[in-house]
């Protein structure tokens, strides 16, 4: 790769950096005659979607995962680390988010899809001092923020899912790294391995060209030059195709259910229904989750075999020994438990996630229960590789833990983690092993308290139990507090959690209330609102998205036309539409108008281009109108062309955007 004067003048600088804060330790630690260890070397191993209990080494005997097993046994696993959850149901965003950044959920912007220049990520932050970074498989934030992190890369997925109309994780649709940053949908490329094999494949071809390079000295590489490489693996996230050997290696015969099973959950936790919980039919079956769970396994069992070749190519490579691991998971899954397929809830078996850590200054062999999150991660790897951390960074360094410091005393881990599901879940647990979950759907308050001690599968609801009064009535006041501590917007002490109350939909008076309404594509069964009819129904929706009224159309364009039953004269049609980009929901990009008078055909009166989309656009109604010299006409005829895939920048690109519209208003001229 050619570099410019400025290009290599920023390498040079930021080399000399390193080299010089550890030429400070090599004179320190040298008059005390002792080797100095050189910068150490970083390697973060993310998978998506793997809950907590599914490593062999942490007491799984039901899987297989012989590498991951080796850093358990070489490291430090943390069996009580956390995630904080999510403002949407893709926590995936959020989870990589806090992770980069070292922030806790409210802290990130929005809801974590886009990470803003003011957030410094932490292969960022290695990057200034001295390291080569390189990234390799999920990115589910805006690229920008990736080629701000890394300064090489490959194999990279800008996307949230493999869907299967795309290749699924058979043929997954990727990119190479790309100085500019642009990553076009034409720069994309069909990879014909399945992702977790592309993915390795890239992290083990830069650790051979890092160590074939430091060997003859090309590009100035030495033992002051150390890496951090990013893998960022996609599975195992659905789709479920593990591929052969893993396969066949587990059947639904071969594993158990969930301790904690149940065919449906007992109440509405606010998200029974989003896309992961209609991966399976309702109600679950014992048959279905039993082969739900075996594809699960496999896939994990597929992702550690390419552990084990990054692994491998390490010690190949003589890096082991200077290469801090890091293994954990963006978040869990519920394959079965509670009656739910997703993460979108605060049971242990979603925010609950493997952590281990080897190398360097890691005690091997430990496993420690002390209360973490993954955006802890962040302060204990710039600690561990001695350099500073940014302002920015909230988590706390875990490096006292580490070293085998605290066990067992006040000190060690958080006192308590909070959790956070949309505006509809609220949790918290303590370090001494109790948890609250309080629910608030549709104005309907419900309550979880659970003695996980003697019930670690959350199964025996303590709240209204009078043993459990005092942990009840501290848990309470635990979950206000830690609330207002991570910022919350909302006020849990208050009636309905100080929610703003929701706007009524306004009535609006039109020429197409109540007309025949004719559509070129069906709205999607998800948010259907009230069908073809609902478009001239008289009510106006309100910007929640999820309100009845609002119809929607993914990936398609709209096509409608309203019968006037008779001639009247229209000056102006338009329609309203909502947007939330966070929730993949654009405005029409283009929309036009036709009219036709009895019998005739449709003419065209007017059309106009809308602004295209922008990162930090805020949420909200548009409402959009054609207006134009009066006809007399019985049928008007509006469409709206949307982006139809979410475009390079956004979390979703390569997915099928959203197009939210509700009413399709009819004005007649004044005089009409």
């Amino acid at each position: 790769m050619d570099l410019s004067t400025e290009e290599i003048g920023q390498t040079v600088m930021r080399r000399t950096r390193i080299v010089v804060v550890w030429m400070l330790l090599l004179a320190v630690v040298g008059c005390r005659g002792v080797e100095p260890r050189p910068a150490p070397n970083v390697i973060v191993l993310f998978t998506d979607d793997q809950r907590y209990n599914t490593v062999g080494a942490l007491g799984n005997d039901e899987i297989s995962t012989p590498n991951i097993d080796d850093l358990v046994a070489r490291g430090t696993a943390f069996t009580r680390a956390h995630i904080m959850g999510g403002q949407h149901g893709a926590l995936c965003a959020p989870s990589r988010a806090m992770l980069l950044t070292g922030r806790p959920l409210f802290s990130l912007l929005d809801k974590g899809d886009v990470i803003p220049e003011a957030h410094v990520t932490m292969p960022q932050h290695f990057r200034a001092a001295g390291y080569r970074t390189f990234g390799t498989g999920k990115w589910h934030n805006n690229r920008q923020a990736f080629n701000r992190s890394f300064e090489d890369g490959d194999n990279i997925f800008f996307g949230g899912m493999h869907w299967p109309a795309d290749g699924g994780h058979e043929r997954p649709m990727l990119h190479h790294y790309d100085s500019t940053g642009a990553y076009g949908a034409d720069t994309r490329w069909q990879g014909d391995r399945y992702s977790s094999a592309l993915f390795a494949d890239a992290a083990v071809s830069f650790i051979k060209r890092y160590a074939d390079e430091a060997a003859s000295g090309n590009s100035g590489m030495n033992a002051t030059d150390p890496f951090f490489v990013y893998v960022a693996f996609s599975s195992p996230h659905d789709p479920r195709t593990p591929p052969e050997p893993f396969a066949a290696a587990y059947t639904a015969d071969s594993v158990s259910l969930p301790d904690n099973y149940a065919p449906e959950h007992p109440f509405d936790n606010g998200e029974l229904y989003v896309r992961d919980e209609k991966l399976l039919p309702h109600p679950r079956t014992e048959e279905a989750v039993r082969k739900d769970i075996a594809a699960y396994y496999g896939m994990i069992s597929e992702v550690d075999a390419q552990i084990g070749r990054i692994v491998d190519a390490l010690e190949a490579a003589g890096l082991s020994d200077n290469t801090i691991i890091v293994f954990a998971g963006d978040n869990g899954l519920a394959v079965g438990s509670h009656g739910l397929l997703g993460k979108q809830n605060l049971y242990d078996h979603s925010m609950r996630v493997p952590l281990v850590l080897a190398g360097p200054g890691v005690n091997a062999g430990v496993q420690r229960d002390d209360l973490v999150y993954l955006f802890d991660l962040f302060p204990t790897l710039a600690e561990s590789a001695g350099l500073d951390t940014p302002p920015t960074v909230e988590g706390r360094s875990i490096v006292s833990m580490l070293q085998g410091e605290g066990a067992g005393s006040s000190s060690a881990g958080r006192d308590a983690v909070f959790y956070v599901y949309k505006d509809v879940q609220r949790g918290v647990r303590t370090k001494d092993d109790w948890k609250l979950i309080s629910y608030n759907v549709d104005g309907v308050q419900r309550h979880q308290l659970f003695d996980l001690r003697s019930d670690p599968h959350e199964l025996e609801n303590l709240y209204d139990s009078p043993k459990a009064t005092s942990a009840r009535t501290r848990l309470q006041s635990l979950l206000i507090e830690k609330s207002r501590e991570f910022d919350d917007p909302l006020s849990l002490d208050k009636p309905d959690w100080g929610k703003p109350k929701p706007e009524p939909p306004n009535s609006v008076s039109h020429a197409g209330v109540g007309a025949r309404v004719e559509l070129a594509t069906s709205f999607d069964s998800q948010y259907p609102g009230g069908g073809a009819a609902g478009l001239v129904d008289g009510i106006q929706c309100t910007a929640d998205f999820r309100a009845s009224c609002w119809h929607a159309l993914r990936g398609e364009d709209l096509d409608v036309v309203v019968d006037l039953r008779k001639e009247q004269s229209v000056s102006s049609v338009g329609a309203r539409f909502v947007r939330n980009l966070g929730a993949w929901i654009f405005l029409p990009e283009r929309v036009s108008v036709e009219v036709a008078p009895r019998g005739g055909t449709f003419e065209q009166v007017g059309e106009m281009d809308l602004p295209v989309a922008a990162e930090l656009d805020p949420a909200g109604v548009e409402f959009v109108e054609i207006s134009f010299p009066s006809r007399l006409v019985d049928r008007v005829r509006f469409r709206a062309e949307g982006p139809g895939m979410c475009p390079a920048w956004h979390a979703g690109v390569g997915n099928p955007s959203w197009m939210f519209v509700d009413e399709v208003v009819v004005q007649l001229n004044d005089e009409g």
